[in-house]
């Protein structure tokens, strides 16, 4: 098994600081099944897997969901801008803590409801990337229903514009006449 000391201090025998540059590589080498296999060993020697179903997993996990957003709360935008330079090192630690708690959860709520985490990870990135395809949704916010309807919309609006366009090369008097002789026909 994977010992939660070594997770955490790699064997340096202080705690590694969980902070990196944003939107860097992480440092630490932890895996999906070492936080299942760590959560799970603690929870087990606290005999509180008869605690943990997924409505349980769940509301903890939105519990701990707003004890992140309180760090956010009332702050500037200045203040939350990527890495946190607006926070101190101990108001950084809480928000690592808390993201911590929030990973556990997800983590074991996956667990109990017998979802691989990783495996429903790949093929969601995968709906992704077809829901979104870089080159249409670049620099983009749009929800991919709102893609949709605005396709929708230029689609129809070019129909629409084919269908009333002047066919070329014939003359307005000519197109009137032939339109004339339709109307007479009916």
């Amino acid at each position: 098994t994977v010992s939660v000391l070594y997770c955490l201090d790699r064997g340096s025998g202080m705690p590694a600081p969980p902070f990196v540059e944003p939107f860097a590589p992480f440092v630490s080498t932890t895996t999906l099944e070492d936080v299942r296999r760590i959560h799970d060993d603690f929870s087990n020697a606290r005999d509180w897997r008869q605690y943990h179903t997924p409505r349980n997993l769940a509301l903890a996990l939105a519990g701990e969901v707003g004890e992140v957003t309180e760090l956010f709360q009332w702050r500037s935008d200045e203040a939350c801008a990527n890495g946190l330079q607006g926070f101190t090192n101990a108001q950084r630690q809480a928000v690592a803590d808390e993201l911590s708690d929030v990973l556990a959860y997800v983590v074991r709520l996956s667990t109990a409801c017998g979802i691989d985490l990783g495996a429903a990870y790949t093929a969601k990135m995968e709906q992704n990337a077809r829901k979104y395809p870089a080159d249409v949704v670049r620099g983009s916010a749009a929800k991919y229903t709102e893609l949709r309807s605005n396709a929708r919309t230029t689609e129809g609006a070019a129909t629409s514009k084919a269908s009333t366009a002047k066919p070329k090369g014939q003359p307005a008097a000519k197109r009137q006449r032939a339109k004339a002789a339709g109307k007479k026909k009916s």
